[in-house]
């Protein structure tokens, strides 16, 4: 009988190519809902299956979210990490109501997504969304106090 970790190795291998066989099948609309799935789940292995799988880090829903909205929005600091990598990845894309990923996550209180966010080259920190809220009046009106300080102490 083999060992617990080559057994569940073989089984994370078979989910793996089972979910790649649905994303092949899949049309576009559903492929993009599996892949925004993963995103909410915080997996970092089912959204690398999907970016090693020509999926664009950059698509966004009809509401104008792109792959970073959710992750940032959810805390899935791993999954940041990850799509911040893509090359070409958007750090500033806007959803419907003009929110950046860096506005959700401060909105929600992730400082490490926070941190992540602002070392990214390009990230715009202080972006208005459509009421003119920017990432520091969303952590500061929610009590999140040190992504307020973080934001505040940036160079």
């Amino acid at each position: 009988m083999g060992s617990l970790p080559s057994v569940r190795g073989a089984a994370q291998q078979a989910a793996q190519a089972a979910y790649k066989k649905a994303l092949e099948v899949a049309s576009a609309a559903d492929a993009r809902l599996i892949f925004l799935s993963a995103i909410d789940t915080g997996s970092r292995r089912l959204v690398q299956l999907h970016l090693d799988n020509g999926v664009d880090a950059n698509q966004q829903t009809p509401e104008g979210r792109s792959a970073l909205h959710p992750a940032a929005a959810g805390g899935h600091e791993a999954v940041v990490q990850l799509l911040l990598t893509c090359q070409g990845v958007e750090v500033n894309p806007r959803d419907q109501h003009g929110r950046t990923p860096l506005s959700w996550a401060a909105g929600g209180g992730f400082i490490a997504v926070v941190e992540l966010l602002l070392a990214h080259p390009g990230v715009e920190a202080d972006a208005e969304d459509e009421v003119r809220r920017t990432p520091l009046s969303w952590a500061a009106s929610r009590g999140f106090n040190v992504v307020a300080e973080i934001l505040i102490a940036r160079p």
